[in-house]
């Protein structure tokens, strides 16, 4: 799922030096908000398209 895929990012992202800090902290975040089915602010929401489009120039494809 997307929760899943913005965690694993959030690590490879960390280990080869993708993304901005603050980028791979709320991938993360957002992970743990989907994980506890907390709501997402619209803000949350509209970042973690943003990094799951900069992931996916990066190489990776989304399953849904």
């Amino acid at each position: 799922t997307s929760k899943e895929l913005l965690k694993y990012y959030q690590g490879w992202a960390k280990k080869n030096n993708h993304l901005k800090s603050w980028q791979r902290k709320l991938a993360f975040a957002i992970g743990r908000y989907n994980k506890n089915s907390w709501p997402l602010s619209i803000r949350q929401a509209k970042q973690g398209e943003i990094i799951l489009n900069e992931v996916e120039k990066l190489g990776f494809k989304r399953n849904w």
